[in-house]
């Protein structure tokens, strides 16, 4: 994630700080609502989904006591190469 961060402060040091706020604030309600967004079709599995915000996509897994984030990674880039 930070070198997507990197990336756009590069350009926009202002956007950068925008997308990063933004992406902790998603991670920090994942908790309150886990189930609030959809599953992701390529791991088929209720307990991973996903969430688009920006042009990032944010896979999480909903574990028994937690939310871990195992992936982020901009939409233009393939999955199997993030």
């Amino acid at each position: 994630m930070y070198l997507s961060i990197s990336y756009i402060a590069k350009e926009s040091p202002k956007n950068a700080g925008k997308v990063l706020k933004k992406i902790i604030a998603l991670s920090k309600g994942l908790a309150l609502y886990p189930l609030k967004y959809p599953k992701d079709p390529i791991y088929n599995n209720e307990r991973v989904r996903f969430a688009i915000i920006y042009s990032f996509k944010l896979i999480y897994k909903i574990e028994s006591d937690k939310i871990r984030i195992p992936r982020l990674f901009h939409t233009k880039q393939h999955p199997s190469k993030a």
